[in-house]
């Protein structure tokens, strides 16, 4: 949990995407990082669904995301699914233990909260690039002893027992959305025939008979619902 201070970003190359719904609170991150040496806004999003849309085409190092925004733990996981060498920093008004722990646990490398400053948010910036993780002192200090145990707390729960595989909790998201199979197979670059067999394996795991069941206990931000 190396901190590297953001007088180091003028040695670095770093590349941004920035998915943040307000205007005002994108365009001001984006200015104020922009001024830092070795840094670059590459994209800005309004929302999950925007950035999801090109998330294929666009690789950056690092996407900087609002927590607030509709659907953030599928946008997490589509980009960590999508492009995996793409690191998160994770900006919340909430970082209690289970919240913070289901973000690490979906591969967030890095959480700010809204009273850090301008400087936190670099510093944070220059800790990920440098592949060391950049959470609160409060869950740093909590997660320190064994952190790769903290990366099981995502695993969705359903009375009790775990349920849902990584790969099956996306697809169980994009069914909430509203997707189709094939809608589903090419949002992920796989066979329809895949895609089933996991809706299979999503409802039997479930213990439901049909997808409308399936959505109706899981809310669309990825959680079960009971």
């Amino acid at each position: 949990h190396k901190l590297i201070k953001h007088k180091e970003l003028a040695r670095m190359d770093i590349e941004l995407s920035l998915i943040i719904e307000s205007r005002i609170y994108r365009e001001v991150i984006s200015s104020h990082l922009n001024s830092s040496k070795g840094i670059k806004v590459a994209n800005t999003y309004s929302s999950s669904k925007q950035a999801i849309r090109t998330i294929d085409q666009c690789f950056t190092d690092i996407a900087i995301i609002d927590g607030s925004i509709n659907d953030v733990l599928l946008l997490i996981t589509t980009i960590k699914e999508v492009q995996p060498l793409t690191k998160i920093v994770l900006i919340t008004s909430c970082f209690g233990m289970t919240l913070s722990g289901e973000y690490i646990a979906l591969g967030v490398e890095g959480i700010i909260t809204n009273s850090d400053g301008v400087d936190d948010l670099k510093n944070c910036i220059a800790t990920v690039h440098s592949g060391h993780l950049c959470y609160p002192k409060e869950i740093a200090n909590l997660f320190r002893s064994n952190i790769s145990s903290v990366r099981e707390i995502g695993t969705q729960i359903y009375d009790g027992r775990p349920v849902l595989t990584r790969r099956q909790s996306i697809v169980m998201q994009l069914i909430a959305i509203g997707l189709s199979n094939k809608e589903i197979a090419r949002r992920l670059n796989i066979e329809v025939s895949t895609v089933k067999n996991h809706v299979h394996q999503i409802l039997e795991r479930m213990h439901v008979k049909s997808r409308s069941e399936a959505v109706a206990r899981y809310s669309v931000n990825g959680h079960p619902s009971h």
